[in-house]
């Protein structure tokens, strides 16, 4: 099997050869999306090769990163691509489910993100470690709800990604947990495509109002030609740009 190469950007690079997830528009999006903003502490529930991490981390240079990853080798690329970053010293990983890890203080985040298991339902893959990324069985929307409700502090927010079904379930479910919607954007391929990915971001404040946008990442023609919205989103990595 052909190795994945290092994908690069413009501050860091990332290595997948061993990672079972690699670098995808769906952790790009969520990592240029999530609200930083006077964060100092942040979560990655899920890091795989520790993109999110690091985007957030480039983001907000007083932001501390814990990343928590279950497979051990993507757990060990992330390691060796934190130690490679200009934030390696504001970046740390656990190995593990967060469902397990001992030691997490209660409501000692102000900001959770995630990058979670979204298939409901489906057949085992011959690649077990794959399925178990991309399928609840392993993280399910209850499990990963009751580790924010626990561990995000009363002015945090929690930001996630997922397809739009599973994120009209996911979004009644976080209501159980005291946490609601108040930003989220609809991610379309192009124009003329329907919305394949929701951007949510969720806190214990219900706010009168959603923030509520649509980002198109390519125009209707040619291979990687971005929408100017989707330029101004990424630019701060894409070595492209």
């Amino acid at each position: 099997m052909k190795k994945a190469k290092p994908f690069r950007f413009k501050k860091f690079e990332i290595r997948q050869e061993n990672a079972t997830m690699k670098v995808g528009t769906d952790g790009v999006l969520l990592g240029a999306w999530t609200n930083v903003a006077n964060r100092s502490k942040a979560l990655d529930i899920g890091t795989g090769t520790g993109l999110i991490a690091m985007m957030i981390a480039q983001r907000n240079p007083e932001l501390e990163v814990l990343a928590i990853e279950p497979d051990e080798a993507s757990s060990e690329e992330a390691l060796m691509n934190f130690s490679a970053s200009p934030f390696s010293d504001r970046l740390q990983l656990l190995n593990g489910y967060v469902q397990e890890i001992q030691g997490l203080r209660p409501k000692s985040f102000d900001l959770i993100v995630s990058n979670p298991p979204f298939f409901l339902a489906g057949s085992k893959s011959d690649n077990i470690k794959r399925h178990n990324a991309r399928h609840t069985e392993t993280l399910s929307f209850e499990d990963l709800l009751f580790a924010v409700q626990m561990l995000l502090n009363e002015k945090g927010l929690f930001s996630l990604i997922l397809p739009p079904i599973e994120a009209e379930v996911f979004k009644k479910k976080a209501l159980l947990f005291d946490l609601h919607l108040n930003r989220c954007t609809l991610v379309c391929p192009k124009e003329s495509k329907g919305v394949e990915r929701v951007l949510m971001e969720f806190s214990s404040d219900q706010t009168e109002s959603i923030e509520q946008s649509k980002l198109v990442i390519n125009e209707e023609s040619g291979r990687n030609n971005w929408t100017p919205a989707y330029r101004a989103l990424t630019q701060a990595f894409h070595t492209i740009i």
